[in-house]
């Protein structure tokens, strides 16, 4: 908040302990963190921009301790209740703000004082029996007026205690400025001072309140940012079927591959491209947009969505309805959870459950994968490879060397299928290989002539027996539907060249 007076801020727990680092600042800390309300001096560094200002601080503590300060930083004017509208006894009334002593902290013209208002007076010729008295009298730190005459002139001089830093508000007038001259001038001055004073009060009063709600805000806003810091992993987000727009809660920004219109909503169909795996997307479409929503019951699905680090992380995602019309939703609310290393953590459970210990691709377990894969797709083609004289090889060069030949073998096959493909080691020395989605025969001779050339160039150390395998291809859905058939009509063509020469292909048919 702020206007060309009044400047308010708020100042973080961090922010204030840099501000009063130093040593002779050490006491006002503590004074904010035993929650004492402060009003600096004027032109204190650390807390005021200009030597003219000062600031008033109130602190925000939450459970004890002190979370920020609330800072209020005002013109010395403010305080004198400054105008720029003469009073209508004088032409002008000159205002000063002053320490018990004299010393002059804020003047509103240049007026030649050498610091001091007593020095000042006895300057204009007073008195020094006067200046004296005044002296006296203005020690007393009570309200008070006087008139006195000095060069010709004679000044009225009235000032008020303002109850902060032990300051006094001055204001004097000098005859040449004085429109009439009369006993009225007095009372006049008299009732202008104690206006400025109320007026001050008032001013005083009301921005003090204006800080106490807005302390009390910041508090309540405080306790509700520790409430929801214990959700930080969570992402509130609303979808408006009937405009099809979508809108994030603000700390979405910080997590998704998101901008600021995000948070004014836009089409669902945005988020969808923009932040959706391309695999999950005709999932929460589906989800989201189908016509028989409860109202208030809650619905979970699990996807992926694209971070600032442009990786897709899993959410796990809940909404509900909580507005329908004609049995359809209107209004959906939901949440997203971060659940990515919670799925990387079953990933690496069921990995190991369904891993081959000493290669690293699959064992046994591919079957349940490949049945998956061809209920989502019919298409496939399967591999069986079999090793060419692996019980020589084994009986020959000791297990070590054999083992180093199934990793190098495994390792093959990871090259030549693509990264989403199953391979898994079944038997000794027996693999398979699934390619979902293909099932061209001249795809299956192409991978099983890479194979083999691979086998040409592995180096084995301690080995000189050449490397090869038998390798049986069959296509689903023409010779299976399921991984039993798949593996009998690929194990059959196999069959056939295990009869004939070893090292080399075939590929199952119908006439096979």
């Amino acid at each position: 908040m702020q206007n060309s007076q009044i400047e308010i801020d708020y100042l973080s727990a961090q922010q204030v302990v840099n501000l009063t680092a130093s040593p002779e600042l050490h006491s006002l800390y503590q004074q904010l963190a035993a929650g004492e309300n402060i009003v600096t001096d004027l032109g204190q560094p650390q807390f005021t921009n200009t030597p003219s200002q000062l600031a008033l601080l109130y602190p925000v503590l939450q459970n004890g301790s002190l979370t920020g300060v609330l800072r209020a930083r005002m013109n010395a004017a403010v305080l004198l209740g400054e105008s720029n509208h003469p009073d209508s006894f004088f032409q002008k009334i000159y205002i000063i703000l002053t320490k018990p002593d004299g010393s002059v902290i804020y003047a509103d013209t240049a007026y030649p004082n050498e610091g001091n208002l007593f020095t000042a007076t006895l300057q204009g010729g007073i008195n020094p029996d006067d200046v004296e008295t005044i002296r006296q009298t203005f020690a007393q730190n009570e309200t008070m007026t006087v008139s006195f005459s000095g060069k010709g002139n004679q000044y009225y001089m009235s000032w008020q205690p303002l109850g902060l830093h032990d300051w006094r508000m001055v204001m004097f007038a000098r005859s040449p400025d004085v429109v009439f001259q009369t006993t009225t001038i007095l009372v006049g001055m008299i009732t202008t001072g104690i206006i400025l004073i109320l007026l001050t009060v008032i001013f005083c009063i009301v921005l003090i309140q204006l800080l106490l709600r807005q302390k009390h805000y910041l508090e309540t806003q405080q306790r509700r940012y520790d409430a929801l810091a214990q959700f930080n992993d969570t992402l509130l987000f609303e979808y408006d079927v009937r405009r099809n727009s979508v809108v994030f809660a603000p700390n979405a920004l910080e997590r998704l591959d998101l901008d600021e219109q995000c948070l004014e909503g836009m089409p669902i169909e945005y988020y969808v491209q923009r932040l959706l795996h391309p695999d999950d997307q005709k999932l929460i479409q589906e989800k989201l947009q189908r016509p028989n929503i409860v109202l208030g019951q809650t619905y979970y699905m699990e996807i992926r969505f694209r971070c600032k680090n442009g990786a897709y992380n899993w959410f796990g995602c809940q909404f509900k309805s909580i507005e329908n019309q004609d049995n359809a939703p209107r209004q959906l609310v939901g949440k997203l959870v971060d659940i990515n290393d919670q799925r990387k953590r079953e990933q690496v459970l069921q990995r190991a459950t369904l891993q081959d210990a000493l290669t690293g691709v699959y064992n046994r377990g591919a079957e349940t994968l490949i049945n998956n894969l061809l209920k989502e797709d019919e298409r496939g083609l399967f591999f069986m490879l079999d090793l060419d004289d692996f019980k020589i090889i084994n009986d020959t060069y000791g297990h070590a060397v054999g083992d180093a030949l199934l990793t190098g073998i495994a390792q093959i096959l990871k090259e030549v299928f693509r990264p989403d493909d199953i391979i898994a080691r079944v038997g000794g020395d027996e693999f398979v290989a699934f390619l979902s989605g293909i099932n061209d025969a001249k795809v299956a001779e192409n991978k099983a002539a890479l194979i083999q050339n691979r086998m040409e160039q592995l180096d084995i150390p301690g080995m000189e027996h050449a490397i090869s395998a038998s390798i049986g291809a069959a296509s689903a859905p023409q010779s299976g539907s399921d991984y039993d058939a798949l593996v009998r009509a690929a194990d059959q063509a196999m069959y056939t060249i295990k009869q004939q020469s070893k090292k080399g292909f075939a590929f199952h048919t119908q006439n096979n």
